[in-house]
């Protein structure tokens, strides 16, 4: 094995592995980034072709595909990855696989034109990651006044919620949007609810609280269009 091949395998590796740690968790929080991961994964695919050039690369995301299918549980939404994963991980090794059989002498370059690209994202995501980390959480008594148990789509027509739950998010949308304008930065505790998982509770930033909520409202149609309002001109 070329010596290109083997940094190839070891840039591979890292870029890949870094999907099973924390580290883009910011990304799939409040606004979705999560379309970020897909770049590291596809230029972490293309570079590894580029760089091995050998058909026998193509087996790499077949393998990786698998683990994050089995990392998952193996059950659910996780069959998922191996529907998309394997052909779009094949598709883009390919790609670099051809690019490096076509460019020859240039096959080194688009490998690492490639992984430069996903070290670019990885980068982004691991300054985000570090600004969380140190960031301040909101004290105890801030917390309660912020809607982070319910969901404001709790507002929209048909949701049948009792008055005097409508008037806690309310008041609690109002508290966000007054420390949206004063700390966006500072964290919070905010439960995730899936149907086939159990819940989640994580930190979030009152910025990522608010862009949560807001999808909330939006995918209720035409609810709450005042809030709505309200706090996309809060999120600037």
């Amino acid at each position: 094995m070329s010596r290109r091949s083997v940094v190839a395998l070891i840039a591979y590796a890292a870029l890949v592995g870094s999907v099973f740690t924390p580290l883009y968790t910011p990304f799939t929080t409040g606004r979705d980034d999560s379309w970020g991961i897909v770049v590291v994964l596809v230029a972490a695919h293309i570079g590894v072709g580029a760089g091995v050039a050998r058909i026998w690369a193509l087996l790499l995301p077949v393998v990786f595909s698998v683990a994050v299918f089995l990392a998952a549980g193996a059950e659910g939404l996780a069959f998922v990855t191996l529907l998309l994963g394997i052909p779009g991980g094949i598709v883009a090794t390919g790609i670099g696989w051809i690019g490096a059989v076509v460019l020859r002498r240039g096959a080194a370059a688009l490998a690492m034109t490639a992984f430069v690209c996903g070290l670019v994202v990885a980068i982004w995501a691991a300054v985000e990651t570090t600004e969380r980390a140190t960031a301040q959480h909101v004290p105890a008594e801030l917390q309660a006044q912020l809607p982070t148990e319910l969901s404001l789509g709790n507002l929209c027509p048909g949701a049948e919620t009792p008055r005097h739950l409508t008037a806690r998010l309310r008041r609690q949308t109002d508290v966000l949007i007054r420390e949206l304008h004063r700390h966006p930065d500072w964290l919070v505790s905010y439960v995730y609810y899936y149907s086939d998982d159990p819940e989640e509770r994580t930190d979030i930033t009152i910025r990522e609280l608010a862009e949560e909520q807001l999808k909330d409202l939006e995918s209720g149609g035409n609810c709450a269009p005042e809030l709505q309002r309200r706090i996309r001109d809060a999120l600037g």
